[in-house]
């Protein structure tokens, strides 16, 4: 709730802070953003607006988890399944969906892309992931009136995604952001 100024990328996106993600888009232009978010696999329907930037468009859980999976895999998407392998009671194998994979982005704006989302982790809203004891990098997020809680984060060999809300439009309680609903609180070993 407070304006900085000129912050690097870097700062705004573990801060995540607002002013600079819109101003970001108003520079690039939204009708670069929506073709660009479908090489991700985002399939949901983008508004051709600026508050696309605070994630006002509403993208499936699954959508978002795998998009960011092509940060740790050097820019290549593996597409999703549901089920990998059917086997029956001896371990035949009956049914098997061979991975699916996508160049999106290149390996070099993948791994930067993976050194800036460590900020988050490092010194920003996502400090809480640092009690998994393992490098991970992520991002989380808070839509308005706190109705949804987001964290998509990931390790070299993980992505994963978590998303805390209602099937309605209905708030999660007074400051119940992605940094406080969708983070890990303690963890006991």
């Amino acid at each position: 709730n407070k304006y900085e100024g000129a912050i690097t990328v870097r700062r705004a996106l573990g801060q995540s802070r607002n002013i600079p993600a819109v101003k970001t888009l108003a520079r690039i232009g939204v009708p670069t953003l929506i073709p660009y978010l479908q090489r991700f696999g985002i399939t949901s329907k983008i508004e051709p607006y600026l508050p696309v930037a605070l994630g006002a468009s509403d993208i499936t859980l699954i959508e978002m988890t795998s998009a960011y999976s092509t940060f740790p895999n050097d820019g290549v998407r593996v597409v999703p399944r549901y089920i990998t392998r059917v086997t029956d009671y001896d371990g035949n194998v009956l049914e098997e969906n061979q991975p699916e994979f996508r160049d999106v982005i290149s390996a070099e704006k993948a791994r930067v892309m993976v050194d800036l989302l460590q900020e988050p982790v490092r010194s920003g809203t996502a400090v809480k992931a640092k009690v998994l004891g393992r490098p991970i990098a992520g991002k989380t997020g808070t839509t308005n009136d706190y109705t949804d809680a987001w964290f998509i984060g990931f390790t070299p060999s993980l992505t994963l995604g978590v998303w805390i809300g209602f099937d309605e439009k209905v708030t999660l309680g007074d400051e119940e952001t992605g940094a406080r609903a969708a983070l890990p609180r303690n963890l006991r070993r």
